[in-house]
């Protein structure tokens, strides 16, 4: 025990400061660029699922509306709808949100990204494309939906050109089965429709027309969008 107005020092054990260091770096690091900044700063990486919403919750429910919102940015993308309803968690009144690239931010990632007031990159950054990413559980990975949809399409049309290949093709394929193939059909449809909302959210929503133009556009590439370099 301690006398009344003394306190008690916390001492790390050298096994905690090696397993642990990292982690309080980090938040410094976090702490120092919002001292830089004047701005409150949250950090994601990784894929983006149902399983991040509760989390992404915990870690912006107490940021204030009226305080300005950075967001770092790193991930492959993943589920469209949870990267809506990150992007209505972190406006929630807030007029003033926006998303930094350090490295890459594709698919879902990139909707996300559109729902801030700007997007903030280097010449290390690259947005990519808005292609709805379908997880396949038997290889713990995601696969774009447009390409699952092409592969399944292709293998349609040479086996109706040959039959006989049917059942080579369909060995290599044994992992996307008919729910799968709807579901990768269904995500690009709905991505579709889920560019013009998420740029709706923006405290100052884009035209009409360039909503339309940024949706072709988006939808249509199939190589990321980077910061061009100034050397000559």
């Amino acid at each position: 025990m301690s006398d009344e107005g003394s306190s008690a020092s916390v001492v790390h054990t050298p096994f905690f400061r090696a397993t642990q260091a990292h982690r309080y770096e980090r938040q410094q690091a976090l702490r120092d660029i919002e001292d830089e900044t004047g701005r409150a700063l949250v950090v994601f990486y990784g894929p983006m699922d149902h399983a991040v919403v509760a989390p992404f919750q915990d870690a912006i429910g107490d940021i204030p509306s009226d305080t300005p919102l950075d967001l770092m940015l790193t991930s492959p993308g993943g589920d469209a709808e949870t990267a809506l309803r990150l992007a209505m968690m972190c406006h929630a009144g807030r007029s003033d949100f926006r998303v930094i690239v350090p490295e890459t931010a594709a698919s879902a990632a990139t909707l996300l990204a559109l729902a801030a007031e700007s997007i903030l990159m280097s010449t290390t950054s690259a947005l990519g494309p808005v292609d709805p990413q379908i997880f396949l559980p038997t290889r713990n990975s995601y696969y774009p939906a447009k390409d699952l949809v092409q592969i399944v399409d292709d293998l349609e049309q040479r086996t109706q050109s040959n039959p006989l290949a049917f059942e080579f093709y369909s060995a290599l394929l044994g992992d996307i089965d008919g729910a799968t193939y709807q579901a990768a059909r269904a995500s690009i449809l709905r991505t579709e429709e889920l560019v013009p909302d998420v740029l709706s959210i923006r405290s100052n929503p884009p035209s009409e027309e360039l909503v339309e133009a940024l949706t072709q556009g988006l939808q249509g590439r199939r190589t990321p969008l980077v910061v061009a370099s100034d050397r000559s």
